[in-house]
């Protein structure tokens, strides 16, 4: 056996105010203990009762039966008997610490805590640690008791439990009144939960009837449309070939008349071929730069100098016209000798004959010389003469472009709304609109009995209490940032997405994820942790690690009747995880 220490690890009560500490190794085991912290208030011995009450310091009255008896025996279950001594002794013999609940010697484990009974207030555990450590945890001062018999029984903490006990009390009366009206809240918000589930479960079933009637009435419309669609392919592909060969004649037409205009200038200009011939120094008897000869129909580039060899004898005469770098270029020299060839036909004001190529080449020669000129005209010019051939040309090409365009599917025929507005009478409806209003009847049929079952299985049984929550956005500036949080949809902070709602990660936790990709980093996720509350609110937002984010929100959902039940029935034990 160790020892006898005299130190007071238990003491006996004879009464409410008064103690008498004994040595450990002097009182039998019932009788080593700590009923209250009263003797630490150093009053006088009163009238002493004949019934002794005993009680092991740092045990909770629950919990004092395991510690009767001779012999100890670590709650643990590892190691053979320890005899009753052994029991706040200052030593540590269990792993467990369950032999030292009332002294410091078991520190650093996290099974055995001290128990404050706080007689007036709200018992309490704390950790061995905190135990004889000189500062006042308990506010009866029970875990200094040893501190202070070691320091000749003086009081070292004062005992505060009556006025502590006056705030926790208020403290409770307003807490119990919040989870009241938490509780009740949940209450209401489940029922309505479970009444919409029903409302979203007879409205899935009813659609889900009408489905098979719309999707035979699609099929019907499609083979109908099928069959229009084929039709109109058949017409518009013979419109087609009917305008190919109308745009054959055409050309052939216009080709030989082209080239009966060319070859009559030839044999004016004495059967040469006409040529753009280039010359450099900016002037059109510089040197020849024959590598850039051009044929007389292509477009004289702007900035260049030359002039047009109109006979194609290789040599400027006199009457050629030729072009520095600045002077304004004809565009090709066919129109350029045309107007030579005019001019020379021509005799006093009598006015010079055009010839159809002549008239087609001006046109020509205006449209491909736009650009140099910067597609301006200039005030008082004359309206330009356009020939029969461009004419019917920009018809033919227009019409061919329509004919041999492929018009998309779904846009046949167009909508019936649209050729009323063209045709400006009523609408009249094809096989291939019914078939398209068939389409949407079936497509808006599926997604809304989608949205109803996603509305049933948005919420397991047990979250039907934050069902309030669905569709709704909790807003909070912190800092820079707005935070916005839309229930059960998606989360952001300013314009930057935080994610899409995932899952309930725990009993009050859950998790938007697949939010904006951070800057070579991991997709955007936001935590959110419920805490009690009466209001739905967004308490507090952070970026606690790169690209994860926590968010702290109220609502009456998290809150639980076991908290309502404690407070109300006085037997809550502040944790050691917690602080009064």
């Amino acid at each position: 056996l160790k020892p006898c220490l005299p130190t007071s690890r238990f003491v006996v009560r004879w009464g409410p105010l008064a103690v008498i500490p004994l040595p450990l190794c002097r009182l039998p085991l019932q009788m080593r203990g700590l009923a209250s912290s009263a003797w630490l208030l150093g009053g006088a011995v009163a009238s002493l009762p004949s019934r002794a009450e005993a009680l092991v310091l740092g045990v909770a009255p629950a919990d004092q039966a395991k510690y009767f008896g001779s012999t100890f025996k670590c709650i643990g279950g590892e190691g053979g008997p320890l005899p009753a001594s052994a029991i706040n002794d200052e030593y540590c013999d269990c792993a467990d610490g369950s032999d030292e609940p009332g002294t410091g010697a078991c520190a650093g484990q996290d099974t055995t805590h001290f128990y404050c009974p706080n007689e007036g207030s709200t018992p309490r555990r704390l950790y061995a640690s905190r135990v004889g450590d000189g500062i006042c945890d308990c506010c009866d001062g029970s875990d200094e008791a040893a501190l202070s018999a070691r320091a000749g029984g003086r009081p070292s903490c004062k005992n505060t439990c009556a006025e502590q006990g006056a705030r926790e009390r208020e403290a409770a009366r307003r807490r119990i009144q919040d989870l009241q009206q938490a509780m009740a809240k949940q209450k209401e918000t489940r029922e309505k939960a479970l009444k919409d589930i029903e409302i979203y479960k007879a409205d899935r079933a009813r659609l889900e009837g009408e489905l098979p009637a719309l999707e035979e009435a699609l099929k019907a419309a499609e083979k109908a449309a099928e069959v229009e669609r084929a039709t109109q392919k058949e017409k518009s592909e013979a419109e087609r070939k009917l305008r190919e060969e109308a745009l054959k004649v055409k050309a052939a037409e216009e080709e030989a008349k082209a080239k009966a205009a060319e070859e009559k200038m030839k044999t004016a200009f004495g059967g040469g071929e006409c040529h753009w011939r280039q010359t450099g120094g900016c002037h059109p008897d510089g040197v020849r730069e024959a590598d850039k000869d051009k044929a007389c129909s292509a477009t004289i580039e702007k900035g260049a100098s030359g002039y047009c060899d109109c006979d194609g004898d290789g040599t400027r005469n006199g009457k050629e016209p030729g072009y520095e770098c600045k002077t304004a270029k004809p565009g090709t020299c066919v129109k350029a000798c045309l107007a030579l060839l005019e001019d020379s036909q021509g005799a006093g004001d009598e006015k010079p004959q055009v010839s159809e190529y002549t008239k087609w080449m001006d046109g020509a020669a205006d449209a491909m010389g736009s650009e140099e000129k910067g597609g301006e005209a200039k005030a008082g010019d004359e309206k330009p003469q356009v020939s029969e051939y461009t004419k019917w040309m920009d018809g033919a090409a227009e019409a061919m472009s329509e004919g041999l365009a492929e018009e998309p599917e779904e846009e046949e025929g167009g909508t019936a709304a649209a050729r009323a507005e063209t045709s400006g009478g009523a609408p009249e409806q094809t096989a291939i609109d019914i078939e398209r209003e068939a389409r949407k009847k079936v497509t808006d049929h599926k997604n809304r009995m989608k949205q109803l079952q996603d509305n049933i299985n948005a919420l397991p049984s047990d979250k039907l209490v934050y069902a309030s929550l669905t569709g709704r956005t909790l807003e909070k500036k912190v800092g820079e940032f707005k935070y916005k949080v839309s229930f059960f949809s998606n989360a952001h902070q300013d314009h930057t997405s935080l994610g899409h709602w995932s899952k309930w990660t725990g009993p009050t936790s859950g998790e938007f994820d697949k939010g904006t990709m951070c800057w070579g980093g991991p997709e955007r996720k936001l935590l959110v942790n419920f805490v009690c509350g009466v209001q739905e609110e967004l308490l507090d937002a952070m970026e606690p690690s790169r690209c994860v984010y926590e968010a702290t929100v109220s609502h009456p959902g998290a809150c639980a009747q076991e908290e309502l039940d404690e407070l109300t029935a006085g037997t809550r034990v502040v944790g050691v995880r917690e602080e009064l």
